[in-house]
């Protein structure tokens, strides 16, 4: 499909106003999206390095759930998760909202399909920091927030 655009289509939809726009939105809100979340996930993800409960694989697999989902498939459930028609809809819409088309809706979208990779990532990378590391600082006198952002 590409290369059987001429330079001149392609040139004049990226001139469209409409095309700018659109990535604007999917990158302000992918943007704003992402650091929202990151809010709950990297917490999330540093309990998961650091402690062993009953229901860690459980919590794993649930995480990893949208992974395994194809993005056209989540797209539809999640629209009909949020429509006008569904329960969350008809409440959000008695409040003066409507998630379709909104940057609530399209952040909620994009958390759904990116936020396991965030949070296997975040995982990951406090797994592979020694807790001796952690637990040297803090008897150097390094408060819990410190070790956390300069060491973990």
């Amino acid at each position: 499909m590409f290369f059987a655009t001429s330079s001149n289509q392609i040139f004049e939809t990226i001139q469209d106003q409409e095309v700018i726009s659109s990535i604007w939105l999917t990158l302000r809100v992918s943007f704003l999206a992402t650091l929202f979340f990151a809010i709950g996930a990297i917490p999330l993800s540093y309990y998961l390095a650091r402690s062993n409960f009953k229901l860690k694989k459980l919590i794993n697999g649930i995480i990893d759930i949208p992974i395994v989902i194809p993005h056209s498939a989540a797209g539809i459930a999640i629209l009909g998760f949020i429509s006008r028609d569904s329960v969350l809809g008809k409440m959000a819409s008695s409040v003066g909202l409507n998630f379709v088309g909104h940057p609530v809706g399209i952040a909620l979208a994009m958390a759904f399909v990116s936020i396991p990779f965030l949070i296997n990532a975040a995982r990951d990378g406090f797994e592979n920091v020694p807790v001796k590391l952690e637990k040297t600082a803090l008897n150097l006198g390094a408060s819990p927030i410190s070790v956390f952002f300069t060491i973990s």
